[in-house]
């Protein structure tokens, strides 16, 4: 077993393909495997007892108003009036606003900012557009409330990753279509901009990612969308939408991705649409490598970079 001190992202790898070891048992039932995922989520920080663990002066404020829940990750200096809306990954049927708590820290740490994680609505049990509709509202919210109570916002921005940064590239455009304030700057992480699979086609099948497969993604339309949804309607796959009129919007990576193409296309297609888009490569990373900040320096870099691109995007 490979050790943090010898190599950290081996070392990740080989521990989270361990306690995940179920969701690869074809005798367990779908259901269980699901359950498991949902369970084992936070489970995967906690490689050789380093529990994502926060600083003592950082702020929890839990939200719950009317629908939306989540919550607030104040560090040290982050101002009210600098608002970042959060959407976790998870597929789309896990993952929740707390296991992101150590990763949102850095991010509110870096920007001065107030970081709102959201718990969405997951599937299967609320499916599409239950995911998207919440992000909306959540947005709307934030727009005119910050851990502090109401007030206006200085500057508003939103990231995500995976799942949750195919969310920001929908939540872009919903914005975009209904008027009023939009983004400031946004980040999607890893994103999948494209169910129909055409990006992936390109490359991403030869890619070998130890945390997401081509089998997988493909297995995330059962789990999300009900039957005969339209794969190319832009709130499940941005990659179709308008993509002009955009805020200026920062696409980051792993180069051993499956979704790298996601990304790449994504970004062609919106500068191509006169969107300010930035397209970044980590290389030798994996999905959502930024989740480990805490252990794997390349992940706290990848964030600080990020906020950096959300402090001044041009």
């Amino acid at each position: 077993m490979t050790t943090l001190a010898e190599n950290p992202l081996q070392a990740i790898i080989e521990y989270v393909q361990g306690i995940y070891a179920v969701r690869r048992d074809a005798t367990v039932d779908p259901v269980t495997r699901l359950m498991e995922a949902r369970r084992l989520f936070l489970v995967g920080g906690c490689i050789e007892g380093r529990v994502p663990l926060l600083q003592g002066d950082t702020r929890i404020v839990p939200v719950a108003q009317g629908g939306l829940r989540g919550e607030w990750v104040l560090a040290a200096g982050a101002r009210p009036d600098r608002r970042l809306l959060y959407i976790h990954g998870g597929g789309m049927y896990m993952g929740d606003a707390a296991s992101y708590r150590h990763m949102l820290e850095v991010l509110s740490a870096a920007l001065e900012a107030a970081v709102l994680g959201i718990d969405y609505r997951l599937a299967p049990e609320h499916r599409f557009p239950a995911a998207p509709d919440d992000c909306l509202a959540a947005w709307r919210w934030m727009e005119r409330y910050g851990p502090a109570g109401e007030g206006e916002a200085e500057r508003l921005w939103v990231a995500g990753d995976s799942a949750g940064g195919n969310l920001v590239l929908v939540l872009l455009q919903d914005l975009k279509r209904r008027g009023g304030r939009t983004a400031d700057a946004a980040v999607a992480i890893a994103p999948v901009t494209d169910f129909t699979g055409e990006a992936r086609r390109l490359e991403g099948g030869k890619r070998r990612d130890p945390f997401l497969t081509v089998e997988g993604l493909a297995a995330l339309h059962e789990v999300y969308l009900p039957p005969g949804q339209d794969l190319r309607d832009p709130r499940i796959s941005p990659l179709f939408g308008d993509l002009s009129g955009l805020p200026p919007t920062l696409l980051d990576v792993g180069e051993r991705e499956v979704l790298l193409d996601d990304s790449r296309l994504y970004a062609e297609r919106a500068k191509a649409a006169g969107s300010p888009v930035r397209f970044a490569v980590r290389p030798g990373m994996t999905h959502v490598f930024q989740w480990w900040t805490h252990v794997l320096p390349e992940a706290r870099q990848s964030l600080q970079e990020i906020a950096a691109f959300l402090r001044d995007p041009r």
